[in-house]
Formats: structure tokens, C-alpha cells, sequence
């Protein structure tokens, strides 16, 4: 197996770590004990900003581990897509050429998988290999090579 092209998709919501400290802090203001661990996991993490789903007032709305999970499949989707049709093009290829798509995520849940519904969205060979994985966090990559 020869991997053609690589690519990703950020979402379009993106915070500078202050922003979402400050969010949190109020989000979690009943909850002394975690306002007081914080600043060091903030302070700490080494991330500059990030890049969410869904606007950041937004997750104040979903309640239910079925609605955050509702809304990730959407944007899995909507990002996956994405990333999908880039790499085909940087690599000049037409789905039908694909044999393998591999897809990890440590975030939501989803049947049939994300990598299932993005081969219905693409039309590529019915024989697709498809390799779901899940739990691997960042090891994700070096497991699918």
C-alpha cells in the first residue's frame, strides 16, 4: 500500500487559550475545585490557541453526552470531507482510484463510523477498505502507517 496524499481540515472557530480560560472560569464558576486547578493546566499545556468545532458560546448549550455527540458526527463529517477531497486533489486522484481510508478519533462515537459515512458522501469503490480505529489519541497516525 502506497499513501498518495495527506491532508487536514481545521475547523473555523479558533481561540487564543486566554479566551477559553476565561469562558471556563465562568462556565465553572460554582466549582472552586476545578477554577483552582486552572490556571496551571492552562499555564501549563503548551497550546497557543485552538481550533473548536462549534463557536464558543455554543457549548454551553449542549447538556446531554447525545447532543455533544450529535454535533461532533456533523462536524466529523463536514471536517473529514474536507481533508478527503484536498488529499484526492493534491494527489490527483479520483475516488474510485482509493483502495484504503483510515480514520481515528478519541472524541465521539459514531455507527456506522465516521470513515462509513464519508465513503457513501465520496462514491469510492464499494470495496473500499476502511480502518476505523479508535482510543489511540495521538498515536492514531503512527498505527495507521
Amino acid at each position: 500500500m502506497k499513501i498518495a496524499s495527506v491532508a487536514s481540515a481545521l475547523p473555523q472557530h479558533r481561540y487564543d487559550q486566554r479566551s477559553i480560560e476565561q469562558y471556563l472560569a465562568q462556565a465553572w464558576a460554582d466549582r472552586p475545585e476545578v477554577l483552582r486547578r486552572l490556571p496551571a493546566l492552562f499555564a501549563n499545556c503548551g497550546v497557543g490557541e485552538r481550533h473548536l468545532a462549534l463557536p464558543l458560546e455554543r457549548y454551553a448549550e449542549l447538556e446531554t453526552f447525545g447532543q455533544f455527540n450529535d454535533e461532533w458526527i456533523r462536524c466529523a463529517l463536514e471536517l473529514g470531507e474536507r481533508a478527503l477531497r484536498l488529499a484526492l486533489e493534491r494527489a490527483g486522484l479520483e475516488p474510485q482510484q482509493v483502495d484504503a481510508i483510515f480514520f481515528s478519533t478519541v472524541t465521539g462515537l459514531s455507527a456506522p463510523s465516521i470513515d462509513a459515512r464519508l465513503a457513501n458522501r465520496i462514491a469510492f469503490r464499494s470495496d473500499l477498505r476502511r480502518t476505523p480505529m479508535f482510543g489511540l489519541g495521538c498515536v492514531a497516525g503512527a498505527a495507521a502507517v
